[in-house]
């Protein structure tokens, strides 16, 4: 063009084009253009590729022209510096021109193959086609032949097809249908399913119209068709009568297979039935269960329409019968899509006749819109065919290329899902796409960090040159090469062509390359998991929760939990997660997979169900907030019977209210975890701390309540529950959490202030004193072991403790756990029954087991008695003895008999 490259101004830009590929451009460079007396100057970016044209003028010219372009009259028009119209007229025998030498381009380009070597004659992934009329009387009636047919052959293929234009439909009336003595679909439905009869649906007017227009062709030809361009299309729900068939088992053929016996073949012809479905009628039986409603009345189908459940299963059945001599050697059908192979060219005519002899036995019309004839390459189930091999669909990547970085999971899945289509063209696809699977992993919040990025870049450049899969012959030594990776395993199967060596391709290349950076570096095997199973106990006796926790070697950790507090079913599955996260950080769990029996929690954790109860979103907001302090964390769904050691501790900690520590510690929950102001603690350290009386190391000057602030010390913090009631109350402050400040109004109605002081107004208008701490230990132990104590139990020791004006909130637990916890205990004085008023009584906390007699009075002598005989002599010899420290159990003589 005798343009000087000095003027050009260099740039790193790249250029896509329509077919995905891409390519860096040499530089930029601004020139006059000159049409019609009108002159603009247009930026031109310049590449460096060969090209039958010099100059494409785009969207910048036009703008700068305000010009028109029309297709349909191959020409654009616009105005020019005189005022007047100008016109630019197209040459159609310059384009045709330009269509040769293009295609004479890209077929003399080198190409290289990355699977098997390249062949003499390479040929371009989709190639060109003509549109023939074949119908002189109708030029509307063409068919599709290969662009670079020699003239001799596509002489003879048209000659041919001109022969049989009765093979095809070229509309719904020349469309006969397979005749009913050769095959029918029946629906087989099952007799127990109930007939439904559905109501008609409401369409608006653009929809009713379309429904009207294809009832007409419905009347005419039988049968609904499949529109693809853009128009509505009229579908017809059978999912009630798909429930009612049972499936059809017949196999259809593996598309890897058929996609890898037609690679290879010089000559290909792809064919489609016209309506495909539609040429099979209905068994007449069965019409009337195929009846759908519009606005202009009832109507059922003669033929088989699309959406039934066996509907596919039945023509590849048909057509297997058909061509059962051919398939495998010189055709290969998956349901409607049919290919006609050959291995030499010059069979491919023998092959077309035998294929459209067996087509007119059975009355199957041929769509010509879709049929393609005598072509060397094209695409079939998604792939392209060539005799090269297999190459990857040009949709399909481009459909990766033109993504967006996602933004959202389901944009993530949705490249995923495209990625999937192309994975047998991406070596080590697993590591490639490993950024990606990591986000849709465990639920975690979606963070697209650079590492995501770089990974999605690298895939599309990778993509940009695809490889090639060359078919392996029957007979082939095939070499299986592996790659092991930190997260995958992958393998590429290469084969020796010709006694050469193994080709040096592109997939092997990527495949070993990749992974050998540093090959004497140790893999980076990530820390096996630790295993959690949970559940969670709700009964009318109460609820409790069931942890078992296994670390990595197999040590296990199992936990069960009696809640203070009702809980439903829910309420306690949640709380059984809750406790199994914290038990799994304290023992600094970095990778955790939880399992659990409830559908609810699973679902809600993994977004699936939403939380719509106020209490249910509260609780799964405290999951996900543990569930973020691991590196891994995975919740999984299991049936009950996969977890019955947790099913078991969840039902002992709904049933046992007890505290006392045995193998499996059975510990107590006394606030959903929901409450802010329960604070967190660990499930690891007992909630109480029993008193063990043993007479080596306890002295007589400890008092009973020094005794008893071991076993009562339950404020793990200094936190005083009466301060956000005052606070509320008095400076009306409310906690930050919205559910935590919902919370303290609803229970504030019930405290008033009085002397300073928190009191619970009753149902009857009682005041009761608010105590913590030092002063609730005293008051249960004045009230059980006081001057007017009777050592009553857990229920009557908090009503009697009511009565006397005090109260706080675990006042219930907390007296019954007071009253429990003495293993040996006197009762009395009593009404005296011959002459005894008290009973000496001693519990075993394991099994319940209780041993009692009365005396007329009880000294450590009558104790030593009773512990000889009723314990040790039919029992045998106890761990521990807990006592409530009274003169008789701490007297010198007891001690001296324990020891």
């Amino acid at each position: 063009m005798g343009i000087d490259l000095n003027d050009v101004k260099p740039s790193t830009r790249t250029l896509t084009g329509f077919n995905g590929s891409s390519e860096v451009i040499a530089g930029t460079i601004r020139l006059s253009v000159h049409a019609c007396g009108v002159t603009r100057t247009v930026k031109f970016s310049v590449v460096g590729s060969k090209a039958p044209y010099h100059v494409i003028l785009g969207t910048p010219w036009l703008h700068s022209m305000r010009a028109i372009a029309s297709t349909y009259h191959q020409c654009v028009k616009f105005p020019g510096s005189d005022g007047s119209i100008k016109t630019l007229k197209g040459d159609q025998q310059a384009a045709r021109d330009l269509l040769i030498a293009t295609v004479k381009i890209q077929r003399s380009q080198s190409l290289v193959n990355s699977v098997s070597p390249p062949t003499s004659k390479v040929c371009p992934q989709k190639e060109e086609v003509l549109e023939v009329p074949v119908d002189e009387s109708d030029p509307s009636k063409s068919v599709r032949v290969g662009a670079f047919l020699p003239d001799e052959m596509q002489q003879k293929i048209l000659e041919f097809l001109k022969q049989n234009l009765s093979t095809f439909a070229w509309t719904m009336s020349d469309m006969k249908g397979i005749d009913p003595a050769i095959t029918t679909h029946e629906l087989n439905v099952d007799p127990n399913f109930k007939p439904i009869r559905q109501k008609r649906r409401k369409l608006g007017p653009e929809r009713s119209k379309a429904v009207a227009e294809e009832v007409e062709r419905l009347l005419g030809a039988g049968s609904i068709t499949e529109k693809k361009n853009g128009k509505w299309r009229v579908c017809v729900d059978f999912t009630d009568l798909n429930k009612a068939c049972p499936k059809d088992s017949y196999p259809l053929p593996s598309i890897d297979r058929l996609v890898e016996s037609t690679a290879g073949n010089e000559m290909l012809t792809f064919m489609d039935a016209f309506s495909g479905y539609n040429q099979i009628l209905m068994h007449p039986d069965d019409r009337e269960k195929t009846a759908f409603i519009t606005d202009r009345g009832t109507y059922c189908y003669k033929v088989m329409p699309f959406g039934l459940k066996n509907a596919g299963a039945t023509y590849q059945r048909l057509v297997n019968r058909m061509f059962a001599e051919q398939l495998g050697k010189t055709m290969e059908v998956y349901i409607d899509d049919m290919l006609v192979k050959s291995l030499r060219a010059d069979d491919h005519l023998t092959h077309l006749k035998e294929c459209f002899a067996i087509l007119n036995k059975y009355g199957m019309k041929l769509n010509p819109a879709k049929c393609t004839f005598g072509v060397s390459s094209g695409e079939f189930l998604g792939y392209i065919v060539t005799q090269r091999g297999i190459e990857a669909n040009p949709k399909q990547i481009s459909a990766v290329l033109n993504l967006p970085s996602p933004r959202n999971c389901r944009e993530v899945q949705r490249l995923t899902g495209r990625i999937a289509a192309l994975n047998r063209f991406i070596s080590r696809s697993t590591d490639k796409c490993l950024p990606f699977y990591d986000l849709l992993r465990g639920n975690k919040k979606f963070i697209w960090d650079d590492k995501c990025e770089d990974a999605f870049v690298q895939l599309k450049q990778y993509l940009t040159t695809p490889p090639v899969l060359a078919k392996p012959d029957v007979g082939d030594v095939l070499s299986l090469y592996i790659a092991v990776s930190s997260a995958a395993v992958s393998s590429v199967l290469i084969k020796e062509d010709r006694g050469e060596q193994p080709a040096k391709s592109q997939v092997l290349a990527d495949f070993l390359v990749e992974l050998t950076p540093d090959l004497a570096q140790d893999l980076d095997v990530p820390s096996p998991n630790w295993i959690l199973h949970v559940d969670g106990s709700s009964t009318s006796k109460g609820s409790g929760a069931g942890v078992q926790l296994q670390s990595p070697t197999g040590e296990l950790i199992r936990q069960s939990f009696s809640f203070g507090f009702p809980a439903s079913n829910n309420e306690a599955e949640y709380e059984s997660l809750i406790a199994g996260l914290r038990l799994a950080r304290a023992v600094k769990a970095k990778r955790l997979s939880a399992y659990c029996d409830s559908q609810l929690v699973a679902s809600q954790f993994s977004g699936d169900y939403d939380a719509r109860n106020d209490r249910m979103d509260a609780y799964l907001r405290v999951v996900q907030e543990l569930a973020r302090e691991f590196d891994f964390f995975e919740l999984t769904k299991v049936p009950r019977g996969e977890n019955v050691c947790a099913d078991a501790l969840a039902a002992l900690g709904s049933k046992l209210h007890d505290q006392v520590k045995r193998t499996i510690p059975i510990q107590r929950i006394d606030r959903p975890s929901i409450d802010s102001s329960s604070g967190e603690s660990s499930p690891i350290a007992p909630i109480f701390a029993t008193t063990r009386r043993s007479t080596t190391d306890q002295t007589e000057t400890e008092t009973p309540d020094q005794a008893d602030t071991e076993m009562l010390d339950r404020d793990d913090t200094p936190v005083d529950w009466r301060v956000e009631f005052l606070d509320y109350l008095l400076r009306e402050e409310l906690p930050k959490d919205k559910w935590a400040a919902r919370r303290l109004k609803r229970r504030s109605a019930h405290y008033v202030i009085m002397n300073d002081e928190l009191h619970r107004v009753t149902a009857n208008k009682v005041l009761l004193k608010c105590i913590q701490g030092d002063e609730v230990r005293r008051v249960m132990a004045e009230t059980h072991d006081g001057a007017g104590g009777n050592h009553s139990g857990g229920r009557a020791l908090a009503l009697k403790v009511r009565s006397l004006g005090f109260f706080w909130p675990s006042m219930n637990t907390d007296c019954e756990a007071y009253a429990r916890r003495w293993g040996m205990d006197i009762i009395g004085p009593m009404p005296t029954s011959r002459q005894r008023r008290f009973i000496l009584v001693l519990t075993d906390y394991f099994t319940k087991w209780i041993e009692a007699e009365a005396f007329s009075q009880v000294t450590d002598k009558e104790v030593r008695t009773f512990v000889w005989k009723n314990i040790i002599c039919r029992h045998g010899l106890p761990y521990e003895i807990i006592t409530d420290n009274g003169s008789q159990f701490m007297s010198g003589n007891f001690k001296e008999f324990c020891n």
